[in-house]
Formats: structure tokens, C-alpha cells, sequence
């Protein structure tokens, strides 16, 4: 897919038995980057939003940086990595992608193609628009949940589609709230 740069939304980082934060993506996030994989080229730019470690030693945009360039996906993939205490929701994975292309003079990106899971989807695009985004397309990456796949334990509910669902609603309504409590338009608080 040669054109419009592809945003690529964190969907977490594994988890092992005992809890422990694994070095590299969730099964629902490495079903996102299949997705990704197949459908750049080498001059596909894309852009991994920043996110959380998970109490582990790398991001998730890092542990999918490794992921796709693994997979020679593409040249051209860009993975800012900011130290931002406390977790970093949706609506901040959006406000850091934003602050790293204004700081490279490639703000706005112009039209971009969203890629996130199904169930993150709609919450993923509000977020981005509301930060000023001009997104062009949504890609719903629809994910199985594998048997004894694990996850870090803050996202076990991505193991239980119904419990996700749930989440993604009511973190849609706190982030909807949250957007009419801030009406400038950047996203930025």
C-alpha cells in the first residue's frame, strides 16, 4: 500500500504465567501487525503510536518496531518512544504521536489510514480525531483469542470479548466527557 502513512495503535505487550511482562506484542497486537505487514510496502511510512511498558524493559511501539522489521514489512517505520509516567491511554498514545511529528515538522501528516483492533477501533478514532488527525480510513483488525496466549495482567479483558467490550464503552464515554469538558479541538487538555 503505497500513499497515505499508516497509524498503527498499541493493543499491549505479552504477559507469562506468573504475570511477568514479555518483550514483545500481545497476541491481539501481533494480529494487528500481521494485518500491517501484509498490507504495506517498502515505501509504506509507518507511525507506532507511543505507549506503555507494562513494568517490562520495552514499549509496545518498541517490541512492535522489532516485530515488523522482523518481517521486513517495510523501511520505513517510525517508533518514538517517550517516558511519560503513569499509563498512557488512547486518547496519549494520539497526543504523543501528535508531539513527535510537530517536533519533525511533519505535522499534520495529512490523511492517514488508522489500524487498530476491532473492538478498539471506534474509541481509537475518536481519540485521534479529537487530536486533530484528518484519518482517511479505519482498519478493524478483527483478532481471535488463542488458548494459553497471555497478555499483561492491566489488559486481561482483551482474553474476554465480552469484558472488552464493556471496557471500550465506558472508556468511550469517560473520553467523550473528557473531550467536551476540553473543546479546543488539539486533543491537548
Amino acid at each position: 500500500m503505497k500513499g497515505r502513512p499508516l497509524v498503527v495503535v498499541p493493543e499491549g505487550l505479552a504477559g507469562d504465567a506468573r504475570g511477568k511482562t514479555l518483550p514483545e506484542p500481545s497476541f491481539v497486537f501481533r494480529q494487528v501487525l500481521d494485518y500491517v505487514a501484509k498490507i504495506a510496502t517498502p515505501a509504506t511510512v509507518v507511525y507506532l503510536a507511543p505507549a506503555n511498558r507494562f513494568g517490562g524493559d520495552v514499549f509496545e511501539q518498541e517490541a512492535a518496531y522489532t516485530y515488523l522489521t522482523a518481517r521486513s514489512a517495510c523501511r520505513r517505520i517510525h517508533c518514538p518512544v517517550y517516558r511519560e509516567p503513569g499509563y498512557v491511554d488512547t486518547l496519549g498514545n494520539a497526543i504523543l504521536l501528535r508531539r513527535y511529528l510537530i517536533g519533525r515538522n511533519r505535522w499534520p501528516p495529512g490523511p492517514v489510514d488508522l489500524i487498530c483492533a476491532d473492538l478498539h477501533s471506534y474509541r481509537a478514532r475518536y481519540c485521534f480525531a479529537r487530536s486533530g488527525y484528518r484519518i482517511a480510513r479505519v482498519h478493524r483488525v478483527p483478532f481471535r483469542v488463542f488458548s494459553g496466549e497471555r497478555v499483561v495482567n492491566r489488559l486481561w479483558y482483551y482474553r474476554v470479548r465480552p469484558a472488552h467490550l464493556v471496557y471500550e464503552l465506558s472508556a468511550m464515554a469517560r473520553d467523550v466527557i473528557r473531550g467536551a469538558m476540553f473543546r479546543s479541538g488539539s486533543g491537548l487538555p
